[in-house]
């Protein structure tokens, strides 16, 4: 199977764009089969995820993470050779900072 991963990037308005045209092909789609009801339970059921992904896509992210990720690209590509990225988070500005420790492994892209 072709893999769907690609180096562009989506505005939100660009997927909010793409996510009406899908809805309103899956209108168009009820209309014409909406005496079959499993075509219709199916026809609802992508409705339905259709209507996460665009609370998701309208959702305000809590810190810029592509801003993060393109640093760490930018790095990469420097140096190749380095095996993680420390990222230190603070909530407020304090003399003694308490931070929690979280470690992840992330699998190198193919």
């Amino acid at each position: 199977m072709r893999r769907l991963f690609y180096k562009t990037e989506f505005s939100d308005k660009d997927l909010h764009f793409h996510l009406e045209e899908i809805k309103d092909q899956i209108n168009y789609l009820k209309n014409n089969f909406q005496y079959d009801s499993a075509s219709m339970e199916f026809f609802n059921w992508i409705m339905s995820k259709l209507n996460r992904l665009s609370v998701v896509v309208n959702e305000d992210v809590r810190f810029d993470y592509l801003t993060i990720q393109g640093e760490i690209d930018r790095l990469y590509k420097i140096d190749n050779s380095i095996t993680g990225v420390q990222i230190l988070f603070d909530f407020i500005k304090t003399n003694n900072p308490k931070r929690a420790i979280l470690t992840v492994t992330v699998p190198k892209s193919k």
